[in-house]
């Protein structure tokens, strides 16, 4: 063979492995991405995947969820704050024989107090629901069904047991909040 063949091989060999590397990168890529945000958001990443019926979406909605959430200067609670919160919580569970209705009230009221103070914009449940779940995706499922609850219990069609669920899911993700770096916690 003459250096000129050699040449055009050498050439053809470089552009099938630069095109196999970039094919591989392009596919591997968005696995390791998929595996990365499944594995930050949990079971929160399986129920925006079956809300939107299609990953890619989903995916961008959850990229665009911590997206905006690392733009909110959240901040943990100095401790006089979270003492007082604390005593507050316990008021609400202190009155939940006697009044439970008006304690899930209390009990939506003061966790959506705690997240303004750490920071959170509180304008709506979904956007509360959206930002914890960039946080505490395993606690967001228990927000979302204690508002639920309360959204029921605003329309009086909720009975007393539900109440009580409602109350011990708040309490979670209340306790949560309250942690002096929840941004860090353990799933």
């Amino acid at each position: 063979m003459d250096s000129r063949t050699m040449l055009w091989i050498a050439l053809g060999v470089i552009a099938v492995c630069a095109i196999g590397g970039f094919l591989f990168f392009m596919l591997w890529r968005p696995r390791q991405e998929s595996h990365q945000l499944r594995e930050e958001f949990g079971p929160e990443y399986e129920r925006a995947v079956s809300r939107t019926g299609d990953r890619t979406r989903a995916e961008a909605d959850l990229r665009a969820r911590k997206e905006r959430v690392s733009k909110l200067d959240i901040k943990s609670l100095p401790a006089t704050d979270r003492i007082h919160y604390a005593e507050e919580w316990r008021q609400i569970q202190a009155r939940f024989v006697d009044e439970p209705s008006a304690s899930l009230r209390e009990a939506d009221t003061l966790l959506a107090e705690v997240m303004r103070a750490r920071g959170y914009p509180v304008e709506d449940s979904t956007t509360q629901e959206s930002d914890l779940s960039v946080h505490a995706p395993d606690l967001v499922d228990n927000y979302r069904q204690a508002h639920a609850y309360a959204v029921r219990n605003e329309q009086s069609e909720i009975t007393t047991e539900e109440l009580r669920r409602a109350l011990t899911k708040y309490r979670e993700v209340f306790e949560a909040l309250l942690e002096e770096d929840p941004l860090h916690r353990a799933a």
